[in-house]
């Protein structure tokens, strides 16, 4: 199975590439620069590794929760790979995601902005708790309401919350063989509050 995914949405850029049996991952430390860095990244992958985007089956990507910015960057791209090239997408959540660090109930975190976190639940394969934004005062106390929950994290909200430290490299993998391909122009992000524009609009 050949297929590209990207995760513009965390703190990092992320491009998994399956593909002629083989995988290869790139990681780039700073998403801010995700616009500058993902399309040179994917055409030097996919020379690496001697194949076309047209020799995917499908494209993927995180639709958010996290940086709306970088956000739009995955959605955009994703969704122009697949009307270009007349191609499926796969598209998952952020706080699902990195739920697959771990087995059984999760209560999945990744990092907002500041001190503003977003986190989901998850049963296995069933949404207990759709993705929302909470500060960390108010985690903290769902994590104590949820004492039957693993805590699953990426890598910023690890280190201020605890619980595990999701290998999202291994998550994109698990993502995108479960995911159900649909049509590029159904693709959505999933931001879980207003962008910051439209809440200095508020005020």
């Amino acid at each position: 199975m050949n297929y590209l995914m990207i995760n513009t949405a965390g703190k990092t850029t992320e491009i998994l590439l399956s593909a002629a049996g083989k995988k290869t991952f790139f990681c780039d430390e700073n998403g801010l620069h995700a616009s500058a860095v993902l399309l040179r990244a994917i055409d030097k992958m996919l020379c690496a590794a001697n194949v076309k985007l047209n020799d995917m089956d499908f494209f993927a990507c995180v639709t958010g929760p996290g940086s709306f910015t970088g956000i739009r960057i995955g959605l955009v791209t994703t969704k122009t790979f697949c009307y270009a090239l007349n191609k499926k997408a796969v598209g998952i959540n952020y706080n699902r995601l990195i739920s697959y660090a771990a087995p059984g109930k999760r209560l999945a975190v990744v990092h907002g902005w500041a001190d503003v976190y977003y986190a989901a639940k998850y049963d296995g394969d069933e949404e207990i708790m759709p993705p929302a934004a909470f500060k960390k005062s108010e985690l903290e106390k769902l994590i104590d309401r949820s004492p039957d929950y693993t805590v699953v994290c990426d890598a910023v909200s690890g280190a201020a919350m605890g619980g595990i430290t999701a290998d999202e490299r291994k998550c994109m993998e698990i993502a995108a063989q479960n995911g159900r391909p649909i049509s590029g122009d159904r693709l959505e992000p999933l931001y879980a509050m207003k962008s910051q524009a439209e809440r200095e609009l508020d005020k």
